[in-house]
């Protein structure tokens, strides 16, 4: 009969994590400041998750509750006898939101049953037991990660070791019972869920169950059985330390800082101004060409325009109509140019192609600023520059 209690208390536990699963928080942090990565397939989170280093995603945790043994003799007891009181602390990383791993130090009190003349007798011992666990954040595999969700379900599989001591003296063990005190250190497997419900930007309330599987002789009672072990139900508070790179308590993503594209704007503004009064001031006599430079910038390590770089795109294409179309364009880096330079090139050319509808065969791509304006310093054209000295 006690069996069947054990079984319905673990499937109560089980039953219990999968319907808290469902549970799923809108984050509030969701915005369009992200970064996005555009070589992800549509559907997927598109956002770039921070580089992280070793010291980044450590947490630490204590925990209490019960143990429940289902050594040898189970059955001629009740149920509630078998549970006794276990504690433990643990300390782990998260090498990303999915997958990462802990260490756990666990202490319990025990509870057995000899056999002594066809009564059985109880005595108690101790256990105290290291596990390493690999651990896999279910919610975040199968639902994505998101950085301030309320409810996490975490799964883990681990390996270590149990050691007996402290098994309790009793009048009866005269040699006739089965009751053996000697202590031992046996190889553990186990297997759990926790649940991690978030209580602010360190702290998480955790709710753990698990089931350890170790050597017949655990209990100190050789029986016919192959496997002697406990199951765990734990409380506890799970505490996330400090990113050293970003300052964090958790992964977050790569978010745009405006204030660049802000000071390049105004910064090429000015430059525009400056030039615009160049010319409006200098004699006409000495003005051999009009050259119209247009400053465009890219993210680091990409080829799409920023919609905040788009107007200095539409300025070029403008310039081009106003002198109808008759000027040449060329396209040319400001630094020495990186590797993405032919991706970004073609990328503002096909743009005034196909937006701008800016005659193909007046858009020229040289890599060498240079030679461009060696080449045309008694022609009227336009030179849009690609940015590489600097990086938004």
């Amino acid at each position: 009969m006690n069996h069947i209690k054990y079984f319905a208390l673990v499937a109560a536990m089980c039953a219990a994590t999968s319907v808290s699963a469902q549970v799923v928080e809108n984050d509030p942090n969701v915005s369009t400041d992200y970064w996005l990565d555009n070589n992800q397939a549509e559907g997927k989170d598109q956002k770039i998750l921070r580089d992280y280093k070793f010291w980044d995603n450590w947490f630490a945790g204590i925990q209490g509750g019960v143990l429940y043994n289902w050594g040898s003799n189970q059955d001629h007891t009740s149920f509630w006898r078998h549970l006794r009181p276990t504690a433990g602390a643990y300390v782990g990383k998260w090498f990303s939101p999915s997958v990462g791993m802990r260490l756990q130090l666990l202490w319990a009190s025990n509870r057995g049953l000899a056999d002594f003349t066809n009564e059985y007798k109880p005595y108690h011992f101790h256990t105290g037991s290291l596990f390493g666990d690999g651990m896999f954040n279910l919610t975040n595999i199968f639902c994505g990660y998101r950085e301030s969700r309320f409810f996490n379900l975490i799964g883990f599989f681990g390996i270590g070791g149990e050691q007996t001591f402290g098994f309790s003296e009793r009048a009866w063990n005269n040699g006739d019972s089965k009751y053996n005190d000697e202590e031992c250190t046996l190889l553990g497997l186990r297997a759990g869920i926790m649940m991690l419900f978030r209580l602010g930007e360190r702290w998480d309330f955790s709710v753990e169950a698990s089931n350890t599987w170790v050597d017949d002789s655990f209990d100190g009672i050789l029986t016919h059985n192959k496997w002697d072990g406990h199951a765990n139900l734990l409380l506890g508070l799970n505490y996330r330390f400090k990113n050293p790179t970003d300052g964090a308590h958790q992964f977050t993503y790569y978010t745009r800082d405006y204030s660049k594209y802000n000071d390049l704007n105004a910064e090429l503004n000015r430059l525009r101004k400056e030039a615009a009064d160049i010319r409006a001031n200098r004699p006409t006599v000495d003005v051999k060409s009009q050259q119209i430079n247009v400053l465009v910038s890219f993210a680091a390590n990409s080829s799409d325009i920023d919609e905040m770089q788009e107007v200095n795109v539409y300025t070029a294409a403008q310039e081009m109509k106003e002198h109808n179309n008759q000027l040449n364009l060329y396209i040319t880096v400001l630094g020495n140019g990186g590797a993405l330079f032919n991706d970004r090139a073609n990328t503002i050319r096909e743009t005034l192609i196909n937006e701008y509808q800016i005659p193909a065969n007046r858009i020229f791509i040289e890599k060498d600023a240079k030679k461009v304006e060696s080449q045309q310093t008694d022609k009227n054209c336009i030179i849009v520059f690609i940015n590489e000295n600097g990086k938004l």
